[in-house]
């Protein structure tokens, strides 16, 4: 480590990595460094370890995207109409996608969490991605509460929260869900006859 001279107490600050930036400040406090320039360079420590976490945060996620797979529609829902008729779809359960995904961010030193609050008859939902070296970001899901299906009051909310903490997590994980593979078994059968006009 080098002495700071006393007339360059004042001297811009230059960029430092949080461990630089720390012994830094130690040897400014051990020198009788004045209050302000003390300030500074607990500023600059803290800018240092912000983008130091940034940077692995960003790391993580790289090799979490590397590593997580297309998570599979397993799941099918049926939606009524109002007019009486219906429609289904499929979709990633949040049982499903959080049984993928937690090995993984485990792995990578990440971890999420959900924050929600109901309000009038609209939910909030949250979901906060967290990383060891200490950065987080953020997911925001809004969705109403009140539909015309058949479920009490606390069965919408229970069901809109789990919509809402599902979106909010494949969100902020950056993460997409896609049909069942079937091992290429549609494209075999398709390739094992004649091909059509259309084809």
């Amino acid at each position: 480590m080098t002495d700071l001279p006393a007339t360059q107490h004042d001297a811009p600050l230059v960029a430092a990595k949080p461990s630089e930036a720390g012994d830094l400040l130690r040897l400014a406090i051990d020198k009788g460094v004045p209050v302000e320039s003390l300030e500074r360079l607990q500023a600059m420590y803290e800018r240092a370890q912000d983008r130091a976490a940034a940077a692995a945060f960003n790391e993580a996620m790289s090799a979490f995207h590397a590593d997580c797979p297309v998570i599979a529609k397993g799941r099918e829902g049926k939606i009524t109409t109002r007019s009486g008729g219906g429609y289904s779809y499929r979709y990633a359960s949040l049982d499903e996608i959080a049984k993928t995904v937690r090995p993984i961010l485990a792995r990578h030193g990440l971890s999420y969490s959900w924050d929600s609050a109901f309000e009038g008859k609209a939910l909030t939902v949250i979901c906060t991605v967290r990383h060891v070296a200490g950065h987080s970001e953020r997911s925001t899901f809004a969705v109403p509460t009140d539909n015309p299906s058949g479920m009490n009051d606390q069965q919408k909310q229970g069901s809109a929260l789990t919509y809402a903490r599902r979106y909010s997590l494949t969100s902020a994980l950056g993460i997409t869900t896609g049909e069942p593979d079937d091992d290429g078994a549609g494209a075999s059968a398709a390739a094992s006859g004649p091909l059509s006009n259309a084809q």
